[in-house]
């Protein structure tokens, strides 16, 4: 591991994962951040975008959005409402916007720029770039992300504003699956070391699969009874995503369906997953071995969960008992440009820690502890320095990091579970709304660079409607 001592520079900055109030009725799972003067309050699920995606007003109805809409895509934000913001969409200062779209065409999307806030002791930066959709309401559709890429914004604008040493973070996931929840931890510039079960294995990152890995052995081992190979010879050069964004494991057509014979699972063309009645669910776990020799399990607790439908303020509840789903999907690509033809989210995650060195375009996976430590023993995040650190050089802030007058989001409850998927990116036209000031009043003094495209796909889990 790199060096941790940089005392000169700012503290890893901690963000829980958990469930967070995103309006006054309606709570949404992810990391908490606020947007605009006055606050406008998101929870977002971690990416490896490089830009921030939120729903904006128009999406779940304005004024008066619906709960369960604001829980779906974790908050929504209007530009109109802010008296710190101002959009970028239309000439002349499009091609001036400071961020750094990765993901579809730039022309899907509304560039705004507003103050962010963020952290239990509400810090903020002035001129954040990140994108909304326009009226074609691409976030209810395909979700909403915190981009944590390697030319991430979100990650340039802490480190620039003197508030995270590094743009490297490590990851506990947590879950909103398990039963119960399972909060997790965002470390900006660090990690947390009690979640660190054992010595990292260190792969290198490509610009298009960061966190690409190639397996040698994947096993379903039951409790009883002999372990069933799913891998085989010819898929050992198949690239592996690990993404979490994704709620679920994407594995190639055959081992999909050889994990579903070899648990016993009845294929629900529904759901299009493996179910089980609840009194026979499989006991045992996933063997994985990383071609680097790196080896882990994933145990049935994390892989079958009851299927859930969202409450009237947005938390959610087991609508039926009777059975459990797989949280194993079958990967399916409509996007020749894809480098992964799999992808591990989190139930990998959940027992991995995953550090993304961006600094040194490297990522580091170790053994989890499962064990919820935040709440109850408490973190120790090291610090991951940068790779330039001078140790005798006191850090300068670039732009200025202020403590705004922001109030912070409370915790709550939520949980998704898939009905029907569809993949992400499809092409989605639209006008972009007009411009709300001719100029902006405000800037990042950064201007990412701009990377080579990536597209990546995103599987986006329905509900079941709440019982009226």
């Amino acid at each position: 591991m790199p060096k941790n001592d940089c005392p000169h520079l700012p503290k890893p900055l901690q963000l829980p994962i958990t469930y967070h109030q995103v309006s006054a009725d309606a709570v949404a799972w992810g990391v908490d951040i606020r947007l605009g003067s006055p606050v406008q309050r998101f929870s977002l699920f971690p990416s490896l975008h490089d830009f921030t995606f939120v729903a904006n007003s128009l999406d779940c109805g304005s004024p008066d959005p619906s709960s369960l809409c604001l829980a779906s895509v974790g908050g929504t934000y209007d530009k109109n409402l802010s008296l710190t913001g101002f959009e970028t969409a239309s000439t002349p200062w499009k091609n001036r916007w400071n961020g750094s779209i990765d993901f579809g065409d730039a022309s899907q999307y509304a560039l705004q720029n507003d103050v962010l806030a963020f952290g239990s002791d509400d810090k903020a930066i002035t001129g954040y770039p990140f994108a909304t959709d326009t009226a074609t309401q691409i976030a209810t559709a395909y979700g909403t992300w915190l981009g944590l890429g390697a030319n991430s914004t979100f990650l340039k604008a802490l480190v620039a504003g003197g508030v995270a040493p590094s743009m490297s973070w490590g990851l506990s996931a947590g879950s909103r699956q398990s039963e119960p929840p399972t909060d997790g931890l965002l470390v900006i510039g660090g990690y947390d070391d009690t979640r660190v079960g054992g010595d990292f294995s260190t792969f290198d990152s490509r610009h298009d699969c960061p966190t690409c890995i190639r397996l040698q052995e994947l096993t379903w081992v039951p409790e009883t009874g002999t372990p069933v190979p799913l891998w085989h010879k010819s898929l050992l050069n198949l690239d592996i995503s690990i993404d979490p964004l994704w709620e679920s494991l994407l594995l190639p057509s055959p081992v999909f369906q050889a994990f579903g014979n070899s648990t016993g699972g009845k294929y629900n063309e529904t759901y299009q997953l493996f179910t089980y009645a609840a009194s026979a669910v499989p006991k045992g776990n996933m063997k994985f071995t990383i071609k680097n020799g790196h080896s882990s399990s994933i145990p049935a607790s994390t892989l079958f969960g009851f299927p859930h439908q969202y409450e009237e303020n947005g938390t959610v509840g087991i609508y039926d008992d009777s059975f459990k789903l797989a949280q194993v999907q079958q990967f399916k690509s409509f996007d020749p440009s894809i480098s992964a033809q799999a992808i591990f989210g989190i139930p990998f995650l959940l027992s991995n820690y995953l550090i993304m060195d961006i600094e040194r375009s490297q990522f580091r996976l170790s053994e989890a502890v499962r064990d919820d430590q935040h709440a109850t023993g408490g973190s120790v995040v090291k610090t991951l320095c940068p790779q330039t650190f001078d140790s005798s050089t006191p850090h300068r802030n670039n732009i200025g990091a202020v403590v705004g007058s922001v109030v912070g989001g409370l915790g709550g409850v939520l949980f998704i579970v898939s009905v029907l998927f569809l993949w992400y990116f499809r092409s989605k036209g639209g006008a972009h709304r007009a411009t709300r000031r001719d100029e902006p009043h405000a800037r990042q003094l950064y201007r990412p660079v701009a990377v080579a495209h990536d597209s990546r796909v995103r599987l986006v889990l329905d509900l079941k409607p709440a019982k009226s």
